[in-house]
């Protein structure tokens, strides 16, 4: 599991970065959004056998030049094409339509600092209470130090 830390550059620093990546590739994703998540699918994998070649063969000597993305935009893509695919499976078991009847959709996005989700606001709640354990921690120790030394 990752530390509050991690947690708290993945949801205020890696997600918004991603949301932004996402808007400006909305028009190239819009010409394969035709399939679904079959065509979704083809996509992600066409990403992770790039990742694949960088990461786990760690071969850069055969990266094709004709490569345009870096091993960072790759997997970016690849949590892209993963979200796209739950949204196509939402829209199948309808969780997306239940969403667009509710006022959600009408609130305005501009990387995370619209309306929190209750789910976020729990996460950032846990975090800080991470935080303070941590804290705390660090105060006993110093406590048992300065106990010993004297």
């Amino acid at each position: 599991m990752s530390t509050p830390n991690e947690r708290t550059y993945i949801i205020r620093r890696l997600m918004p970065e991603l949301a932004r990546s996402f808007e400006e590739w909305a028009k190239e994703y819009k010409q394969e959004r035709d399939l679904g998540k079959v065509g979704e699918f083809v996509s992600l994998y066409r990403k992770v056998r790039k990742l694949k070649t960088l990461v786990w063969d760690r071969d850069h000597a055969r990266t094709p030049l004709r490569w345009r993305e870096d091993e960072r935009t790759i997997i970016k893509e690849v949590v892209a094409h993963g979200l796209l695919m739950l949204l196509d499976y939402d829209k199948e078991t309808h969780e997306f339509d239940k969403w667009m009847d509710s006022d959600d959709e009408d609130e305005p996005f501009d990387g995370f600092t619209c309306r929190q989700s209750p789910a976020e606001a729990r996460l950032l709640e846990l975090d800080d209470e991470d935080d303070d354990l941590d804290d705390r921690a660090a105060l006993a120790r110093k406590d048992r130090q300065k106990e010993k030394a004297t």
